[in-house]
């Protein structure tokens, strides 16, 4: 035990803040620890179960690194070594150590570990699960299968780290207004990377945020694929309760398009695609998914939108009906929208839907879609719901095939030269002073006809304008063998 205590320590002080990989979860092993780990590996009298059981008893019970200006134990440092230690051992080796393995993860679970702790504790699991994936025995897969919900579980309770009750008798939660520390900042992360001098006795709950981006990015690159390894094919409804309790903390993230919270935004994200792309976690998002892109802040995001992309694609393809009810779904569906903006937002997120999708994934329901096409057409339509019409316009040109779209062509056209013809007669009475002010002197309408509006009416002509030669640019830069425009 103090061989690997003397093992820690020694560790702990080849730590460089300097050289800490800011970005990498939880740690990349420098070259002076690796020869730690090669001279531990070159003990021939040391077993490898030995070595586990000599990790979980300093776990256990850490003691202090003597001559350090902080105050520091050696439980992070030991299963920094841990780590290190199990990825130089073959799968064979592995498999044989998986009860020592096991016991060191089921023991240091329960300890009052600080954050960097538990994801190291993940990172060891995940290794071992990825190169030995198959447990025969039905008790060693039960085991794994409960070291796992523990291990999540106190990874998400540090995701929700930067979340609070909305009120005291509420389980509803929401995000801290505080700023958030990413992966890629660099001042003041060194001891945020360094968990050897964070003690243990500081829990998520007591530091909250500057773990809780960690936690997210490294739930969303593991947890996916580690679930789908450790839960086998007629086990993986047992994996639900588990994703529920890890997305209870996740979708508070997404709900909230803050500046302050971009950083937890972009790393739910990732965790939500990844999850989002097994079938069988359905059951665990999708209510809250079509929430989420019902939302009237849903389209307020960055580059996560790329995500966002993968997981309406698997919010569609996993239910078989799904996207025909989106494309018959009522625009008074829409209840968080002002009544006169509901069309115009219903349609821009079925463009976004067929978006989402693969070339002529969707291409079997262009009768559908012509016909709530037309739909819009025949009953009038106001310029932000026009605007809206040629953005699904543009989207159909990038994902259905030009053979497909030939009885479209009439439509687009039609609408386009309409909105041509409209912008010609604004301009030549802008050119007219008194025609000009004859049409300032009109009462206009709002779109839902409730009262006059002026400037916002105006803007919507502005954006109308711009989405017609949007899809005009988008049109021409195809070449003119894909542009069946006028075959019938």
């Amino acid at each position: 035990m103090q061989l690997i205590t003397a093992v820690a320590a020694v560790w702990s002080s080849k730590t460089s803040h300097k050289h800490q990989s800011k970005t990498k979860i939880p740690f990349a092993p420098r070259a002076p620890q690796l020869i730690l780990v090669d001279l531990i590996c070159a003990l021939n009298t040391l077993k490898t179960e030995t070595i586990l059981q000599l990790v979980k008893e300093v776990v256990r019970k850490p003691s202090q690194i003597k001559g350090e200006e902080k105050s520091s134990l050696v439980d992070i440092p030991v299963l920094q070594f841990c780590y290190a230690f199990i990825q130089r051992l073959p799968a064979s080796a592995l498999q044989e150590n998986f009860q020592s393995l096991l016991g060191v993860l089921k023991e240091s679970v329960q300890l009052n570990l600080a954050a960097p702790g538990y994801f190291l504790l993940l990172s060891t699991l995940n290794d071992f699960v990825t190169r030995t994936p198959n447990q025969e025995n039905k008790k060693d897969q039960r085991d794994l299968q409960e070291v796992t919900q523990k291990i999540l579980e106190a990874v998400g309770n540090i995701a929700g780290s930067s979340l609070e009750q909305t009120s005291w008798l509420s389980r509803n939660l929401e995000v801290k207004a505080q700023p958030q520390i990413s992966l890629d900042e660099s001042n003041g992360e060194d001891e945020l990377c360094d968990a050897s001098v964070v003690p243990s006795s500081m829990v998520s709950a007591s530091a909250p945020s500057v773990y809780s981006v960690q936690a997210l990015s490294l739930l969303a690159e593991i947890v996916a694929s580690l679930l789908d390894m450790v839960y086998r094919s007629d086990e993986k409804e047992k994996a639900l309760p588990l994703i529920s309790r890890l997305l209870y903390y996740v979708f508070p993230y997404l709900r909230n398009h803050s500046a302050y919270n971009l950083p937890s935004f972009r790393a739910g994200s990732q965790l939500l695609c990844s999850l989002s792309g097994y079938a069988y976690t359905k059951r665990a998002w999708k209510k809250d998914v079509l929430e989420l892109f019902m939302d009237p802040a849903f389209f307020q995001m960055d580059t996560s939108s790329i995500h966002w992309r993968s997981i309406i694609d698997h919010f569609l393809t996993h239910e078989k009906t799904m996207f025909k009810d989106l494309m018959n779904m009522q625009s008074s569906s829409l209840k968080l929208f002002p009544s006169f903006e509901q069309k115009a937002m219903l349609l821009k997120r079925q463009a976004f839907a067929v978006f989402s999708g693969e070339i002529d994934q969707y291409h079997l329901y262009l009768p559908l879609i012509q016909e709530k096409l037309t739909d819009n057409l025949r009953v009038g339509q106001t310029s932000i719901v026009a605007a809206q019409m040629f953005l699904f316009f543009r989207v159909l040109l990038l994902r259905i095939s030009p053979q497909h779209l030939t009885s479209l062509w009439p439509i687009m056209v039609t609408e386009l030269i309409q909105t041509f013809i409209q912008l010609e007669e604004d301009l030549t009475e802008e050119e007219e002073p008194v025609k000009s002010n004859s049409k300032l002197n009109k009462q206009r309408t709002t779109a839902d006809g409730n009262g006059p509006l002026l400037g916002d009416l105006h803007q919507n002509e502005l954006t109308l304008y711009l989405s017609a030669c949007k899809f005009l640019d988008t049109a021409l830069s195809f070449p003119p063998d894909k542009m069946q425009l006028f075959q019938m």
